[in-house]
Protein backbone atom coordinates (compact mmCIF):
# COMPACT_ATOMS: atom_id res chain seq x y z
CA UNK A 1 0.00 0.00 0.00
CA UNK A 2 1.19 3.34 -0.81
CA UNK A 3 1.41 5.88 1.60
CA UNK A 4 -0.21 9.49 0.77
CA UNK A 5 1.38 12.60 1.56
CA UNK A 6 0.18 15.96 2.68
CA UNK A 7 2.86 18.44 2.09
CA UNK A 8 3.69 21.40 3.95
CA UNK A 9 4.18 24.95 3.45
CA UNK A 10 7.87 24.61 4.17
CA UNK A 11 8.26 21.99 2.77
CA UNK A 12 7.35 23.32 -0.26
CA UNK A 13 9.21 26.83 0.24
CA UNK A 14 11.98 24.24 0.65
CA UNK A 15 11.46 21.73 -2.40
CA UNK A 16 11.34 24.91 -4.82
CA UNK A 17 13.61 27.55 -3.27
CA UNK A 18 17.39 26.70 -3.54
CA UNK A 19 18.86 28.95 -1.12
CA UNK A 20 16.87 27.52 1.39
CA UNK A 21 19.09 25.71 3.74
CA UNK A 22 16.90 22.40 3.94
CA UNK A 23 16.80 22.55 -0.32
CA UNK A 24 18.46 19.14 -0.55
CA UNK A 25 16.88 17.52 2.15
CA UNK A 26 13.56 18.13 0.48
CA UNK A 27 14.54 17.40 -3.08
CA UNK A 28 15.46 14.13 -1.43
CA UNK A 29 12.57 13.11 0.33
CA UNK A 30 10.71 14.78 -3.06
CA UNK A 31 12.27 11.85 -5.47
CA UNK A 32 11.61 9.20 -2.92
CA UNK A 33 7.95 9.94 -2.86
CA UNK A 34 7.96 9.98 -6.69
CA UNK A 35 10.11 7.02 -6.93
CA UNK A 36 7.68 5.32 -4.14
CA UNK A 37 4.34 6.76 -6.14
CA UNK A 38 3.20 8.41 -3.20
CA UNK A 39 0.15 10.95 -4.11
CA UNK A 40 1.22 13.88 -3.14
CA UNK A 41 -1.18 17.13 -2.01
CA UNK A 42 -1.44 20.15 0.00
CA UNK A 43 -4.18 22.10 1.35
CA UNK A 44 -5.66 25.44 0.15
CA UNK A 45 -4.24 27.29 3.35
CA UNK A 46 -0.49 25.95 2.47
CA UNK A 47 -1.20 27.22 -1.27
CA UNK A 48 -2.11 30.69 0.38
CA UNK A 49 0.91 30.48 2.90
CA UNK A 50 3.42 29.63 -0.24
CA UNK A 51 2.01 32.70 -2.06
CA UNK A 52 2.50 35.20 0.32
CA UNK A 53 5.95 35.73 -0.97
CA UNK A 54 6.29 33.50 -4.18
CA UNK A 55 3.86 32.62 -6.91
CA UNK A 56 2.21 29.84 -6.69
CA UNK A 57 3.44 29.27 -10.10
CA UNK A 58 6.31 28.32 -9.07
CA UNK A 59 5.30 25.04 -7.80
CA UNK A 60 4.04 24.09 -11.57
CA UNK A 61 7.55 22.26 -12.34
CA UNK A 62 7.44 19.83 -9.10
CA UNK A 63 4.52 17.45 -10.72
CA UNK A 64 2.51 17.32 -7.83
CA UNK A 65 -1.35 17.36 -9.01
CA UNK A 66 -3.93 20.03 -8.31
CA UNK A 67 -6.07 19.14 -5.57
CA UNK A 68 -9.54 20.30 -4.60
CA UNK A 69 -10.56 19.72 -0.89
CA UNK A 70 -14.07 20.19 0.49
CA UNK A 71 -16.38 18.43 2.77
CA UNK A 72 -17.72 14.99 2.63
CA UNK A 73 -21.57 15.04 3.02
CA UNK A 74 -20.85 12.45 5.60
CA UNK A 75 -18.60 14.73 7.75
CA UNK A 76 -15.14 13.59 6.44
CA UNK A 77 -12.74 15.64 4.55
CA UNK A 78 -12.52 15.19 0.37
CA UNK A 79 -10.37 15.70 -2.09
CA UNK A 80 -10.51 15.77 -5.94
CA UNK A 81 -7.22 15.30 -8.48
CA UNK A 82 -8.20 16.92 -11.33
CA UNK A 83 -5.42 15.41 -13.68
CA UNK A 84 -7.22 11.73 -12.63
CA UNK A 85 -10.50 12.47 -11.97
CA UNK A 86 -10.06 10.56 -8.69
CA UNK A 87 -12.34 11.47 -5.57
CA UNK A 88 -11.13 10.61 -1.77
CA UNK A 89 -13.18 10.65 0.86
CA UNK A 90 -10.99 10.69 4.43
CA UNK A 91 -12.86 10.70 8.03
CA UNK A 92 -16.36 11.05 8.32
CA UNK A 93 -18.82 7.77 8.39
CA UNK A 94 -17.53 6.26 5.35
CA UNK A 95 -18.30 6.39 1.63
CA UNK A 96 -18.10 8.95 -1.20
CA UNK A 97 -20.71 11.74 -1.12
CA UNK A 98 -19.32 14.57 -2.02
CA UNK A 99 -20.65 18.14 -1.62
CA UNK A 100 -17.65 20.30 -4.04
CA UNK A 101 -18.83 23.39 -4.88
Amino acid sequence: MTTAVLLDTSFLISLVDGKRPNHSIAVQYYRLMLEQQSPMFFSAIVAAEFAIKQPIRDLENTKIPLIIFAYCKNGGAAYEDNDLGTKWCVGGNGGLDFAFG
